[in-house]
């Protein structure tokens, strides 16, 4: 998630510094969640991230693939990867795919695809049952006018067939 602090017009009204003393209100600001990371392309680095924890749909759920589309021109990069969380988000395994592993840190999205599929079931040892899931998407681009654009992102999940619904 991005976050963008806008500076506005002058106020009377004095404000603490960030080091604790107080000064005149030359501005006031706000907070704007991007929660695409698109939006910060127009700000910042040309680079917008994006991640979220998914509950298991049932107790012993385990994602056996990632379909996601994206369009992604020349000059642009959308990657994904995926990591074991516990109740509480604190990881509990490493993200896949991993260095050792795969040679990369992340998945690229190919160009010139219309839906990409990302097979994980080589990975379910890794994903320990009991646990959510962190996603984590990072997008790039070299020219700030030229942006990719993820349009949806499948988790496809298994029962593991020891476990009832939840």
């Amino acid at each position: 998630m991005a976050l963008i602090i806008g500076i506005f017009p002058p106020h009377e009204e004095p404000f603490p510094s960030l080091d604790g003393r107080w000064s005149p209100r030359s501005s006031s600001h706000y907070t704007y969640s991007d929660f695409t990371g698109s939006a910060v392309f127009n700000f910042t680095a040309p680079q917008g991230s994006w991640t979220n924890i998914y509950a298991k749909p049932f107790a012993c759920a385990l994602p056996i693939s990632i379909d996601w589309e994206a369009h992604v021109p020349e000059g642009t990069t959308v990657k994904l990867r995926i990591r074991a969380v516990d109740s509480t988000g604190k990881p509990v395994g490493d993200w896949i795919p991993d260095m050792d592993a795969y040679g990369q840190e992340y998945f690229d999205y190919p160009k010139c695809t219309a839906i990409h599929h990302v097979d994980l079931s080589q990975e379910v040892a890794t994903f320990n049952l009991g646990h959510n899931f962190d996603l984590d998407l990072l997008m790039n681009t070299k020219d700030a006018k030229v942006r990719p654009i993820e349009y949806s992102i499948t988790i496809n999940w298994e029962n593991s067939g020891t476990c009832g619904l939840l």
